[in-house]
């Protein structure tokens, strides 16, 4: 007599489990990096409406700038958190005649600076929601990788193509 039997064998299955914990093992770090670009692209995205929001508050009136609160708008060194200054005196400071608008705080692993043709530490919007000839970009980093958003003369953003780079953010970059 000819005995059927279905299922697997102790020896199948843990072939099996060995194969499927491998594959999760090198598809862990390829799944961490792709969370990583992924939220430098959502902040990359904040950070252009954030400056769209400059702008629209800028032509009700005075001046705005996009700047680093935590550094009292002076200087724009690595920073996590922004700010949109209404300056209401007009000059071009941060000081106790200011409004602070609107607040962008990154997270704890992230950075963003600031560079510009003017080597000004802050991105200034006129009444005319432009930017004084202050073309430049912002760098956002997390750890290796980066993220440009770039500053047109007038003022408009726009996200670097290619989106996220690595080897970026280096060390003296």
């Amino acid at each position: 007599m000819v005995r059927i039997t279905r299922g697997f064998t102790l020896v199948e299955l843990l072939v099996a489990m060995l194969i499927v914990s491998i594959l999760a093992t090198t598809a862990a770090p390829l799944f961490a990096k792709a969370i990583a670009r992924q939220s430098l692209i959502a902040r990359a995205n904040n950070l252009v409406g954030f400056i769209y929001l400059a702008r629209e508050k800028a032509s009700e009136g005075n001046p705005v700038m996009l700047c680093a609160l935590d550094q009292a708008c002076a200087q724009f060194a690595d920073t996590r958190h922004l700010a949109l200054v209404e300056d209401r005196n007009h000059n071009e400071r941060f000081d106790d005649a200011d409004e602070i608008l609107a607040e962008l705080v990154l997270p704890e692993a992230m950075q963003v600076s600031w560079r510009s043709f003017r080597r000004k530490p802050w991105l200034r919007f006129t009444h005319q929601a432009r930017s004084h000839y202050q073309n430049g970009h912002f760098l956002l980093c997390q750890e290796a990788m980066g993220i440009k958003v770039i500053i047109t003369r007038i003022g408009r953003p726009r996200v670097e193509k290619g989106g996220v780079k690595e080897a970026l953010c280096q060390p003296g970059n």
